[in-house]
């Protein structure tokens, strides 16, 4: 599997999904019109999808993404195709630490019950490969 260098952009095309930005000329398009998934540096898994017009050689992340990597704008990372089912689709989650942020502002008023928070996700099934 190729892993290439790739520069970083500090604004991501699309923060609001979540996904990194890359060239199709760096990571064709999946056939089936899926995301991608992304293994950065080795250690971090990020779901991206390819755009038309986005310079070769290049990945864009928004600013949580970057700080999650520990990756800053003057890096360059490495990245190659990330296969979750590549050895079977027999693969779980054993745990997982979950962090809940607020989009814009920092701070807030209102009070959250963790319970009722963890219930949510619970019930809604967090699909656990997807960064």
């Amino acid at each position: 599997m190729r892993s290439l260098p790739l520069r970083i952009l500090g604004l991501s095309l699309i923060h609001v999904t979540d996904r990194v930005a890359v060239s199709p000329f760096d990571f064709p398009y999946p056939q089936d019109g899926s995301d991608l998934y992304l293994l950065v540096n080795g250690n971090y898994v990020f779901t991206a999808r390819p755009f038309d017009g986005f310079q070769q050689g290049q990945i864009s992340f928004s600013d949580p993404q970057r700080t999650w990597a520990s990756v800053s704008l003057m890096d360059t990372v490495t990245a190659q195709i990330y296969d979750p089912f590549k050895h079977g689709s027999h693969h779980y989650l054993g745990s997982m630490d979950l962090e809940v942020g607020f989009a814009g502002r920092k701070v807030t008023e209102a009070l959250y019950d963790q319970d009722e928070l963890a219930n949510h996700f619970i019930r809604v099934g967090i699909v656990p490969w997807r960064v």
